[in-house]
């Protein structure tokens, strides 16, 4: 047995070798980890690899590069990072380039709107709470007859486009109307394209799991389980809808722990910004208490250490596909393109490290 001296010891010494190896503090409920694996020190490294980034134009990869950047920088409090990003940003309010800014007729667009708005929860300024707003209010301006908004299209991707904006809109306003669209647009898309496996196709005419889609379908839901209120008469079918998916994308897994391109071809590719997405929503499941954690704690973690195995020294993440399209042949999927630093990985990773560190 140890004598209190020797304990002292050993601490000072496991102590000195965490702090040499880097192993960090826990994360939440992951334990500790490697520096090669920290939600922290790698999220850090894709916002610094961002903010080294031109911005061009304000697709909806580069909005949610930007998006997940600040809700991470924000969770770490990292003050400097966040006036980084915010100046980043700064020129949609100053540019007077009636081109500079999406138009928000599709809502590739329109999602646009969540920037501007996690912009406003973080400095207060006003001018972007009524920019991202102007992109929420548009979205359903002349709604269909059935409620729901006319950029509805049933691609799966929507489940995330409409769905991310309208949540945003309501988190900044508290104001009903806005949950109450995304509950409406996402139950929608849920009857109409969810499968018994429980993961979803592209589309009416595109019979693929492709697995990015099904990363926007599981962010989507996952947000706005967030935000219902327990006793809302709509949650228990959209709970239902989550809980029956993250099964189907359990039982597909790889063993290495990411996910496939094509979600239920085990021929198909490892693909990365759906393993991201996946990780995001599974680790939020865990974080609220919706996911049973003897059965899902230790695959997310895997599939964390194993995403982190694709992210380079300069912070760019590889094997991610590209755009992506809707297409009833399968092979069009696997035959799509995989880039390094493509900013739908940069963005799914960035999303995953705010998930994980998630307390």
């Amino acid at each position: 047995m140890l004598n209190r001296r020797s304990m002292i010891v050993v601490l000072i010494i496991l102590l000195a070798a965490g702090l040499r190896e880097s192993s960090l503090s826990a994360a939440g409920p992951w334990g500790l980890f490697p520096a090669t694996a920290s939600p922290r020190i790698l999220g850090v490294r894709v916002i610094h690899n961002l903010l080294r980034r031109r911005l061009r134009h304000f697709g909806y990869p580069e909005v949610c590069m930007g998006y997940g950047s600040l809700r991470l920088a924000a969770q770490l409090h990292d003050k400097k990072l966040v006036a980084a990003l915010l100046a980043r940003y700064a020129p949609i309010l100053t540019n007077t380039n009636p081109h500079y800014l999406p138009v928000p007729n599709i809502v590739d667009r329109s999602v646009f709107g969540i920037l501007p708005m996690e912009m406003y929860h973080l400095d207060g300024d006003r001018r972007c709470l009524a920019l991202g707003l102007h992109y929420a209010d548009n979205q359903w301006l002349h709604p269909r007859q059935d409620g729901l908004t006319r950029q509805t299209r049933w691609w799966i991707d929507d489940m995330f486009m409409i769905i991310g904006l309208q949540t945003q809109a309501y988190m900044v306003t508290h104001d009903k109307k806005y949950l109450d669209r995304a509950t409406l647009e996402l139950t929608a898309y849920v009857r109409k394209l969810q499968q018994p496996s429980g993961r979803f196709i592209h589309g009416p005419k595109a019979p693929i799991e492709w697995g990015r889609g099904n990363g926007w379908v599981a962010v989507g839901l996952s947000r706005v389980l967030t935000l219902l209120p327990a006793t809302d008469s709509r949650r228990p079918v959209l709970m239902a809808a989550y809980q029956k998916m993250m099964a189907g994308l359990l039982a597909c897994q790889t063993r290495q722990g990411v996910w496939r391109q094509v979600l239920n071809d085990p021929k198909s590719w490892p693909e990365t910004s759906c393993t991201g997405m996946f990780i995001t929503a599974m680790a939020v499941g865990l974080h609220q208490g919706w996911l049973n954690a003897t059965t899902y704690r230790a695959p997310v973690k895997r599939a964390w250490m194993a995403l982190c195995g694709y992210l380079g020294k300069r912070g760019n993440l590889k094997d991610v596909c590209v755009g992506t399209s809707q297409s009833e042949h399968e092979r069009y999927y696997l035959n799509r393109p995989r880039h390094t630093g493509d900013p739908h990985g940069q963005a799914a990773f960035l999303w995953a490290a705010w998930a994980m560190e998630l307390k």
